[in-house]
């Protein structure tokens, strides 16, 4: 049950995440949306 949800939990997060992501970084032109702000923060290190 708990497993189930946290999978539909994290599919609808992740879904609009990556198609804002990509409408993002084209917009951008590669910078935007949350896997790449992660990306960034992991590549940048405060």
């Amino acid at each position: 049950m708990l497993n189930e949800l946290n999978l539909i939990v994290s599919a609808s997060l992740s879904l609009p995440a990556v198609l804002l992501g990509t409408e993002n970084y084209r917009r951008a032109g590669g910078h935007g949306g949350i896997p790449s702000a992660r990306h960034w923060a992991s590549t940048n290190p405060a």
